[in-house]
C-alpha cells in the first residue's frame, strides 16, 4: 500500500493494489456469520474493517486531514 501511495504521489500514474482484507459482515441476509464466527472474532474483524481504517491510514500518510472525512 505504501509503495502504491508513493508511486501515485510521485505522479507516475495509477497504481493497482491487490489486498487481502477481512469480510467483517455477512454477504447477504441469508448468510448468518453468527453460525460460523465467534462474537470475539466478529468484533475483532469489525475493528479491522478496511472501509473504516483506510481513512486513518491516509491521515497517517498526511494525504488529507481527518476533518475533511465524512463519518
Amino acid at each position: 500500500m505504501k509503495a502504491a501511495h508513493a508511486h501515485a504521489g510521485a505522479r507516475k500514474g495509477p497504481a493497482l493494489v491487490r489486498a487481502k482484507v477481512i469480510r467483517p459482515y455477512s454477504h447477504s441476509l441469508s448468510d448468518d456469520e453468527q453460525l460460523y464466527k465467534s462474537k470475539t472474532q466478529r468484533e475483532t474483524e469489525a475493528q479491522r474493517d478496511p472501509v473504516i481504517t483506510f481513512a486513518d491510514q491516509l491521515v497517517t500518510w498526511a494525504t488529507f486531514q481527518r476533518s475533511s472525512c465524512r463519518g
